[in-house]
């Protein structure tokens, strides 16, 4: 007979905590993609007198942002308004997670891809400070986009596949003398 060991109340505590944190981000992203909707539809108001005005284009706030996943762009551009170079690191992290999804079959394009998002992660943490503190916000930052990113058993099914090809290898990071080339965008440029 097999024994099966119950979660602890601490881990239940920390199980819900989880699910709400993910609820409030799953309706903030739910709330922008609809505020968003009605931007381009011009929902909720005006007449339907039949004048012709040209739709409304919603472009990216930060260029750097095209071509990332738009649940997560969303997310990053409302949750970190206020620093261009947490977008720019953040935006260099979810590009790299999005190739990885898409060729996670591919054990030689895995290890590409994991080899770019050491450097993307590297570049978030020297983009907060490069110390300890700024490691374990770089690591807070990303565990919540990817669960933007992840939103789907597909894609959580792929992330998995990307991780099994990357089973064996050995990853080195930056020399620290280095570290501020892993950035795609120099921080140095951005205005905050």
């Amino acid at each position: 007979m097999t024994e099966i060991n119950q979660p602890t109340e601490k881990e239940n505590i920390v199980t819900m905590k989880s699910n709400w944190k993910k609820l409030g981000l799953a309706l903030g992203a739910g709330i922008l993609v609809l505020g968003g909707a009605c931007a381009l539809t011009s929902c909720g108001g005006g007449s339907s007198s039949g004048s012709s005005t040209p739709p409304v284009v919603i472009v990216p706030s930060d260029p750097n942002g095209e071509n990332v996943y738009q649940p997560a762009r969303q997310y990053i551009e409302a949750t970190y308004q206020d620093s261009a170079k947490k977008r720019a690191a953040l935006f260099q992290y979810a590009k790299v997670v999005e190739k990885a999804l898409a060729d996670s079959g591919d054990k030689q394009l895995s290890i590409q891809h994991a080899e770019e998002a050491g450097r993307a992660s590297e570049c978030l943490t020297y983009t907060l400070g490069d110390d300890v503190s700024a490691a374990h916000a770089s690591y807070e930052m990303k565990k919540d986009l990817r669960s933007i990113i992840l939103n789907t058993d597909e894609r959580n099914k792929a992330y998995f596949a990307y991780n099994d090809q990357l089973g064996g290898e050995v990853f080195k990071g930056t020399p620290n003398s280095q570290i501020a080339t892993t950035c795609d965008i120099s921080p140095a440029t951005l205005p905050n």
